[in-house]
C-alpha cells in the first residue's frame, strides 16, 4: 500500500513539474529569463495593426543582439529585415557611417506570441518574438565589427590628414572633410577611435576661428522664422528622400516652403573646385520672390557628381532683396570671398531665415 502511495505521489510530482515547465515554456514572453543561450526577446509597439507590432518586435529583438555584440546600430537605421522561411538575414545601415555592412546572419525565429489588449473599447495588439543566433555567428559578427572599425578609423585618418592640408587655403573644405571623419567615427569607442575624435574636434575648433566667409555662413543663425518647415532634398518627382546619403548620378531637387512672401537664395558648394555657388536665383531664373512652396529647379534637376563626402546646401529666405554679384557668362554665380562677404553683410541688414540641408555623397 505504501509503495502504491509513493508511486502515485512521485507521478503527481512529475506531472506538476512537467506542467510547470510547460507553462514556463509557453509563457516565455511574460518573464525576463528565457530558456537557452543566445536567445533574445523582442517586444513590439502597442498597435491596432498586427503586422506593425510584429515588425517592431523583430527589430527590437535584433537590436538587443547587435547591442550585445558591440554593434552600435539604432533601430531607425535598420535598413531591412528579409524573412526567408524561418531564418532572417539582417542587414544594417547607419546614416552615421559611410557604408552598409552585413553584421549578423542566420537568425532563427524560435517562438512568437501575439497579445490582444482591449483599451477604451479598442482592440490593440502587442507582439513578442523570440530569436536565436548561433554562438559562432556572434563571434564572426564581433570579428567583422572590429575589421569595420579599423577600416573606418583608417578612412577618418585620411580625412583628417586632408583637412590639415586644406585648412589654410580652403578652411571650409577642411571643415567638410572633418565632418566626414566625424561620421566615420560615430559609434567607435576603442582607444584609437577616441584619440582620433579628439584630434578631429581640436582642428574643427581651430577652423571655426578663421575669417572664411563659408565658415561664417555655416555658423549663421536666423533672425526671423520665415520658412514653414525644414527644406528637403526630393527626387525628380518631388518625393522626399528617405536618407541623407546620396549616390553618384542621383537626380535631386530642393523643396522649400515659406509662411510669408520672401526672397529665396540657395547656395551650394562645389567639392571639386572648392567654390561656393549661388544656385538660385540664376541667369535663367532671376525672379527669386516666392510666396508658398517651391521646388527648385522647376523644370530640371541637379545631378549628383563626384567627389564623394559630406556637403551642405544653404537655404536662405529674406524679407528684402540681398546684394548679389552681377551675372556673367555662366548660369550660376560663383562667389569670390569678397562677393560672399558682401552677400553676408547685406543679409545681416534684413530679417532672414537660414536653414541647412546636410547630406553625404557615396563615391
Amino acid at each position: 500500500m505504501e509503495s502504491k502511495i509513493l508511486v502515485i505521489l512521485t507521478f503527481l510530482l512529475l506531472l506538476v513539474n512537467c506542467t510547470s515547465k510547460s507553462a514556463k515554456k509557453s509563457e516565455w514572453w511574460r518573464g525576463s529569463d528565457y530558456p537557452g543561450q543566445n536567445r533574445y526577446v523582442g517586444v513590439g509597439v502597442l498597435s491596432a495593426s498586427q503586422k506593425e507590432t510584429y515588425e517592431s518586435a523583430r527589430k527590437d529583438a535584433v537590436n538587443k543582439i547587435v547591442n550585445e555584440i558591440g554593434v552600435r546600430v539604432k533601430s531607425e537605421f535598420l535598413e531591412s529585415i528579409e524573412e526567408k522561411g524561418e531564418n532572417l538575414d539582417v542587414y544594417t545601415k547607419s546614416m552615421t557611417q559611410t557604408e552598409g555592412t552585413a553584421f549578423i546572419e542566420g537568425l532563427t525565429i524560435v517562438a512568437e506570441h501575439m497579445e490582444k489588449i482591449n483599451k477604451d473599447g479598442e482592440t490593440l495588439y502587442r507582439a513578442h518574438v523570440l530569436l536565436r543566433i548561433p554562438p559562432g555567428e556572434i563571434e564572426k559578427a564581433r570579428r567583422r565589427r572590429k575589421e569595420f572599425e579599423l577600416k573606418m578609423i583608417n578612412k577618418a585618418q585620411e580625412k583628417l590628414d586632408n583637412a590639415r592640408k586644406l585648412q589654410d587655403r580652403h578652411p571650409y573644405s577642411a571643415k567638410l572633410e572633418l565632418r566626414t571623419a566625424v561620421r566615420m567615427l560615430t559609434g567607435i569607442e576603442n582607444e584609437e577611435g577616441k584619440a582620433l575624435k579628439t584630434e578631429t574636434q581640436t582642428l574643427l575648433e581651430s577652423i571655426e576661428r578663421t575669417g572664411d566667409p563659408m565658415v561664417k555662413l555655416d555658423n549663421m543663425e536666423s533672425s526671423s522664422m520665415i520658412m514653414e518647415k525644414q527644406p528637403s532634398i526630393v527626387d525628380v518627382y518631388g518625393n522626399d528622400y528617405k536618407s541623407s546619403v546620396l549616390n553618384l548620378k542621383d537626380r535631386i531637387r530642393i523643396k522649400v516652403s515659406v509662411e510669408e512672401p520672401a526672397y529665396l537664395y540657395i547656395i551650394g558648394y562645389d567639392l571639386s573646385t572648392k567654390e561656393p555657388r549661388l544656385l538660385y536665383p540664376n541667369k535663367i531664373e532671376k525672379n527669386n520672390f516666392v510666396k508658398d512652396e517651391v521646388i527648385y529647379p522647376e523644370n530640371s534637376c541637379f545631378n549628383v557628381e563626384p567627389p564623394g563626402g559630406s556637403n551642405t546646401i544653404y537655404i536662405i529666405v529674406s524679407e528684402d532683396k540681398v546684394e548679389i554679384p552681377a551675372f556673367g557668362r555662366q548660369n550660376y554665380i560663383t562667389f569670390t570671398d569678397s562677393g560672399l562677404w558682401n552677400f553676408i553683410h547685406s543679409l545681416e541688414k534684413t530679417q532672414f531665415d537660414i536653414k541647412k540641408v546636410d547630406f553625404y555623397i557615396n563615391g
